[in-house]
């Protein structure tokens, strides 16, 4: 198997399409999702050469002559065989005849496999075809209008075969829980201070407690809080927030001191407080949620570090 094959892409791809394609495959081989699965780290390992290759145009180009060599050598040893005889005149008129025999077959074996090929794309799985038009979207080589219409070939496909759109529906779902952290912070209490006071006058205490700093006006409590990551790097930023608990705690409160009551109040206040929750951890983690990476299957665009906030249990201002 060559590295195109292992990137499942044509010889043909275009860089984008590679990078795409390489992003896509480690998502799904990456080592950390598949602890313990030795063939797994093992085509990943593969992967990784492959793109290494195939990413830089110099290596590219002297890998695509190496095929091309090893596809003549084949070929020149087919014919070779074909003469290979030490024999009589007559014979070597017979051999002659074998060596166009063996060139009809070639040709023969060429024209049925472009046939083949021609049919097998005019029959082209649903599945194959979607994952075709999200591989060009990953790419991001399309324009306005092609993004329009496979959009719309999407919907037809999901509309011609409703168990593969139930079939997505429900991997999305698995591949969701995979990157949340249902509750990571319980019993969150944090006063609300005056506009005038400063950053270092923020406070947390918990529930039982019931303390809080003499010059706050309103005490803001969040019984379950929980979260929801990109699919990129989505791993690492889980392990990140399992082991930093308290710090995305403290920083947190710090800056949930400074919400404005009036706006946790409004009908969209949930929206207003989950976006306080949002910056204040993308600020700790040191990650951007505006990002956009490549979309996948996974999510359009592939986003890195924490996007969504769950709240369990409604928050409560008093």
């Amino acid at each position: 198997m060559h590295y195109y094959d292992i990137l499942e892409v044509s010889q043909n791809a275009s860089p984008e399409v590679i990078k795409a394609a390489y992003k896509s495959l480690m998502q799904r081989y990456h080592p950390d999702r598949n602890p313990d699965n030795s063939k797994i780290a093992e085509h990943a390992s593969r992967v990784v050469q492959a793109y290494e290759v195939l990413s830089d145009s110099d290596t590219r180009a002297a890998y695509d002559i190496k095929l091309k060599q090893q596809l003549t050598e084949h070929l020149d040893s087919i014919r070779n065989k074909s003469w290979d005889v030490q024999a009589s005149p007559a014979l070597v008129v017979e051999d002659r005849k074998s060596y166009w025999f063996v060139w009809l077959l070639i040709t023969l074996t060429i024209s049925s496999g472009w046939l083949i090929l021609s049919l097998s794309k005019q029959k082209q799985s649903p599945e194959s075809e979607l994952k075709e038009i999200r591989l060009s979207f990953e790419a991001n080589q399309l324009t306005p209008k092609q993004k329009q219409t496979s959009f719309q070939r999407i919907d037809e496909i999901f509309r011609e075969h409703p168990e593969l759109l139930k079939k997505e529906e429900n991997e999305k779902s698995r591949e969701v829980t995979t990157r949340s952290t249902p509750i990571f912070i319980t019993d969150l209490t944090v006063t609300l201070k005056a506009p005038e006071t400063s950053p270092g006058d923020a406070a947390i205490s918990s529930v039982d407690s019931g303390k809080s700093s003499g010059d706050s006006v309103h005490v803001l409590y969040i019984p379950k809080l929980g979260a929801i990551v990109g699919a990129f790097d989505s791993d690492k930023v889980i392990r990140y927030i399992d082991s930093n608990r308290d710090l995305i705690t403290r920083k947190l409160a710090e800056k949930l001191a400074y919400a404005k009551y009036e706006n946790l109040l409004k009908i969209d206040g949930e929206h207003y407080l989950k976006e306080i929750i949002l910056d204040s951890i993308s600020d700790t983690a040191g990650t951007n949620r505006h990002e956009d990476f490549p979309s996948s299957s996974a999510e359009k665009p592939v986003r890195y570090g924490v996007v969504e906030i769950l709240l369990p249990e409604s928050f409560s201002v008093r």
